[in-house]
């Protein structure tokens, strides 16, 4: 009796050790948080403070860097799956490619309601020539750079002239446009400039984000935003969905066999929409080729538009039904995009408000 008394003695102070090593270790690492000073949030999700510099893996570049940095100071915790370094990628606030001579990009956001199972999709407009026409007044031969590109599955977020990302883990859209390049006489890149894109996000019941968006070339004459168009008896009119912007209304809707896209868009330049699926496979949304790939493409087919998909089936549910005729009623509420620093946020859905 008095031997198994022992062997309980022994098995009690031996846990007691492990629980007050345990609690010792605890106890450490709680003090050299306090030690790094107040660059931690409050909680996991909470901001960290400005100026924080974010520890990327050891060796990263500067570009990585930077990513981690972006994607942590918007949701308050490093990268760590491959759809968060995906979003911080695109969420990167500076330019690398040497023809943009570091002018940065400009990014929009929306916050979104998370959809579990749907990881992330990537959508981008690129031009696939080199260099395409962009006559000026005072230069009728002027061009501009392109993304000398065709459809990637991979492609880098910079290398488009305008980048969506629809971060359904994270809960959150990313709107990029890039800086456009004016190319010079003897082909080397010329001036840079950006612009910021403008647009507007839906969020349905079922997960569906309709995103309304607009992005113009920094560089295009002032003509471009609103061209004259000839009537039938010659009067100069300006028409509202003539703008020549890269412009468009798509919906993309989750669903068991991944995301589908349907909307309208300009006809140039080509676009490309992939989802990444939480088991690390990527598959094809859409691959929509630009009207013309010749590069006279942004003048003769920005004005103009068709459909993807078929957008009867997904616009209705962005409307409120008016039950008197039992038709769709008013357009339910948008959220315009936003800066980083104060993104702002989709209505939450019905039944949680």
């Amino acid at each position: 009796m008095a031997g198994q008394q022992g062997l309980v003695n022994a098995a009690f102070y031996g846990l007691h050790d492990a629980v007050t090593q345990f609690d010792q270790a605890i106890r450490g690492a709680a003090q050299q948080v306090r030690d790094a000073g107040s660059n931690f949030g409050d909680a996991i999700d909470a901001p960290v403070a400005p100026g924080t510099t974010i520890p990327a893996p050891a060796g990263s570049d500067p570009r990585t860097v930077a990513s981690a940095a972006a994607f942590t100071q918007m949701f308050g915790r490093p990268p760590v799956t491959d759809v968060d370094w995906a979003t911080a990628a695109v969420l990167n606030p500076y330019s690398y490619d040497p023809k943009y001579r570091e002018v940065p990009p400009e990014i929009r956001v929306v916050r979104i309601n998370p959809v579990e199972g749907q990881g992330l999709v990537r959508t981008s407009h690129f031009i696939e020539q080199r260099d395409v026409s962009n006559p000026q007044w005072n230069n009728p031969g002027g061009r501009d750079r392109g993304d000398d590109r065709g459809a990637d599955p991979n492609f880098d977020p910079e290398h488009a002239r305008v980048t969506t990302y629809i971060d359904y883990d994270n809960g959150i859209v990313v709107m990029r446009q890039n800086p456009s390049v004016v190319q010079n006489a003897d082909g080397t890149p010329g001036e840079v400039r950006v612009s910021a894109p403008a647009g507007e996000v839906w969020q349905a019941d079922d997960g569906s984000i309709r995103i309304r968006y607009s992005a113009g070339n920094p560089f295009a004459p002032g003509l471009a935003a609103d061209p004259p168009i000839l009537d039938g008896d010659g009067t100069t009119v300006n028409l509202d969905d003539h703008k020549m912007t890269v412009n468009g209304d798509l919906v993309f809707t989750p669903g068991r066999d991944g995301v589908t896209l349907a909307g309208t868009r300009t006809d140039y330049p080509s676009l490309e929409a992939y989802q990444d699926l939480p088991s690390g496979a990527t598959r094809t949304i859409a691959i929509d080729p630009a009207a013309t790939g010749r590069s006279w493409g942004p003048a003769v087919n920005l004005p103009f538009h068709h459909d993807i998909g078929n957008p009867d089936t997904v616009f209705p549910r962005f409307h409120d039904w008016n039950y008197e005729y039992d038709v769709p009623g008013n357009p339910t509420q948008s959220t315009p995009f936003g800066p980083v620093d104060t993104p702002p946020h989709v209505p939450l859905p019905k039944g949680m408000i």
